[in-house]
């Protein structure tokens, strides 16, 4: 695939990265001042020749959420309180002990519409329901929860489609992999999910320009060319998101994490939100994006997603705690959540005119936004009542609810909601049936380029573990060679074995300068790794099969012999077999009389008169007693 450039046609497949950001300079030079326009000449190609963009409108019925936990210390999740739980669900659930969980009513028959090509801002005081709303909207809810109620998109229900890569939730916990750069985090999330849409939208627009004769702007073009082309290391949409959410100037940092120094809490909150934009989801779910962001880049972030939002009528639904008024401002919807209950949905501009006809007024130095969460607060409602001709009284949350539902903005609201959905007007590029963004060829090639990407940065751990399992099994091999007969070779093959996993774990010791110690086995799968493929699971970009060491490990030269010393001095002075002794010392002689043994072998006694018994026991105590009783008669 190409695109003009003048009189000759170029490969999109050949674009440099420095070509790519050159274009991008071109298209967005000030992401706050350029970005509309980009998206303006986009949306004029595509009226142009009458393509309509797919749409989404997300309707909610009814929907109640419930579930049953701990409350107190019983909820900290500690190993006695894990197993007290297994105990107590086994002896629950046959009717022998009754439970101790407390029942929650999270949301409370909530309903309403999230329309497309509109702002929707979701407030309410902590622990509202929240995130609950938008995980039930988005179809993420936990399995431990009891839920009721009708969710559709486009008048269909969810079986009918694949809401995962529908929509997008971008959630409130940063969990990336810190040896990544960001642009690498971004460039393998745009890979996994795929290019959706554009391509056949391209094309058809590519084929209704050519029979009009119509010729497109160049840049515009190779722009959504190279947006529409999967299988890309580097796409066009990384670059841009980089652009707008103001990563482009630590694109080629390392994210971080708690070992691994990297970009701030605030750029990695970014991060996670250009994750999911990076993707073809028309519905965008957003879970406080403003945790860690001053005023001002929030508010740049919701200007670009709005523009966004507004040009290429996608439908977001973005919660945010004490927004600036500026940010507010922003938004074209309102939707105020209130002990799981719904307060107030609809225009922004008539949110003030519901309570002041409850008898509510904002002072006009007072951001609308904190007057919204404090209003239906019991300790800072007074201050804004207003009405002289009846005194004070406390309004319930369940009071406001339903004096919005006699409210005219939410009668229209009830009226919308009656009126079933049309299918036949739903696009049929909207809803995506199928599971994956890309083929399981592709899926496969983007895990093992990461994850060869990421052995590569820890090297060191994987030479360091392969020279040890060498010199170990050599080891082996040296005592079983000078112990030639057969009931020496069993004794010494038994010793042979406590003594390397003694070595294995003195070397892991004296190694480990970072996380843990370099045990055989223990470090294969990383914890964080793990959070991070099993939220990739959840997006449905892949599956987590490719799971490697994540993090790299250390070794001084002068831990590794204190190793070898320590090592050398336990063989000479224990009188087991002189033969290996004599095999080892010339190859330790030389660090044998420069290093001093280290604290934790310090206590062991290494005198020339004691017995081999008691150095044995000393150097290995996990040795068997039958071989130290062999030891001891002599027979060894």
């Amino acid at each position: 695939m190409g695109f003009y450039s003048g009189p000759s046609e170029i490969d999109i497949h050949k674009l440099g990265f420095h070509e790519k950001q050159q274009l991008i300079d071109r298209l967005v030079k000030i992401a706050e001042t350029d970005n509309e326009q980009f998206l303006l000449k986009l949306k004029n190609r595509i009226d142009r020749v009458g393509i309509e963009l797919p749409k989404i409108e997300v309707r909610f019925e009814h929907v109640n959420v419930e579930g049953d936990t701990y409350v107190g210390s019983r909820a900290l999740p500690t190993f006695i309180n894990f197993f007290h739980n297994i105990i107590e669900g086994f002896l629950t659930s046959a009717n022998i002990l009754k439970t101790r969980k407390k029942h929650l009513q999270i949301l409370q028959d909530v309903s309403g519409i999230i329309r497309p090509g509109r702002m929707t801002l979701l407030l309410g005081p902590p622990a509202a329901g929240k995130t609950t709303l938008l995980l039930a909207l988005a179809v993420k809810l936990d399995s431990s929860l009891q839920s009721s109620g009708r969710v559709t998109y486009n008048g269909h229900e969810m079986h009918e489609f694949v809401s995962q890569r529908t929509a997008a939730y971008i959630g409130q916990h940063d969990v990336h992999i810190g040896e990544m750069t960001v642009r690498e985090t971004l460039a393998f999330s745009a890979r996994c999910q795929g290019v959706g849409t554009r391509y056949e939208m391209l094309s058809e627009l590519s084929r209704r320009e050519k029979g009009s004769n119509i010729k497109p702007d160049p840049d515009i073009d190779v722009f959504m060319k190279a947006a529409a082309t999967a299988g890309e290391e580097a796409s066009m949409i990384t670059d841009y998101i980089l652009k707008i959410l103001g990563l482009e100037v630590c694109a080629d940092t390392l994210v971080g994490d708690e070992m691994v120094r990297g970009i701030s809490g605030g750029k990695k909150k970014r991060a996670t939100t250009g994750e999911m934009l990076v993707g073809p989801a028309n519905a965008l779910f957003m879970d406080e994006i403003s945790t860690g962001l001053d005023s001002s880049t929030t508010f740049q972030i919701v200007n670009c997603i709005r523009q966004s939002i507004h040009i290429l009528d996608c439908t977001a639904l973005i919660s945010l705690l004490q927004p600036a008024p500026e940010t507010y401002d922003l938004f074209d919807d309102i939707i105020l959540l209130s002990e799981g209950q719904i307060v107030y949905q609809g225009p922004r501009e008539q949110v003030l005119e519901f309570f002041e006809s409850m008898g509510f007024k904002c002072p006009e130095r007072k951001g609308v936004a904190d007057f919204l969460q404090e209003v239906t607060s019991g300790k800072d409602q007074q201050q804004y009542w207003t009405s002289k001709d009846e005194p004070y009284r406390f309004i319930t949350v369940k009071e406001f609810s339903d004096a919005f539902q006699s409210f005219h903005v939410g009668r229209k609201l009830g009226d919308e909601l009656a009126t079933p959905f049309d299918k036949r007007k739903s696009h049929p590029a909207a809803l995506t049936t199928k599971t994956y963004g890309v083929s399981k060829k592709e899926l496969l090639k983007a895990c093992f380029s990461r994850e060869f990407l990421l052995m590569k940065r820890n090297s060191f751990v994987y030479y360091f573990k392969l020279g040890q399992l060498v010199a170990l099994k050599v080891f082996e091999f040296l005592i079983f060679l000078v112990n030639s007969s057969p009931e020496a070779a069993a004794t010494a093959g038994e010793e042979a074995s406590m003594i390397t996993d003694y070595i294995l774990k003195s070397l892991s010791a004296l190694a480990g300068t970072r996380k843990s110690s370099l045990s055989p086995l223990s470090l294969t799968l990383s914890l964080s790794r793990w959070n991070m493929a099993t939220r990739r699971r959840s997006h449905a970009q892949h599956r987590p099969h490719t799971l490697c060491l994540s993090h790299s490990q250390s070794l001084s030269l002068s831990r590794l012999s204190l190793a070898a010393a320590s090592l050398e001095h336990a063989v000479t002075h224990s009188r087991t077999d002189l033969t290996v002794t004599q095999t080892l010392r010339p190859d330790l002689s030389s660090v044998s009389h420069s290093v001093t043994l280290s604290r934790s072998l310090s206590s062991v006694s290494f005198a020339r008169h004691s017995t081999a018994a008691s150095v044995s026991a000393q150097l290995c105590p996990d040795i068997s007693p039958r071989v130290v009783k062999k030891r001891e008669s002599g027979k060894y």
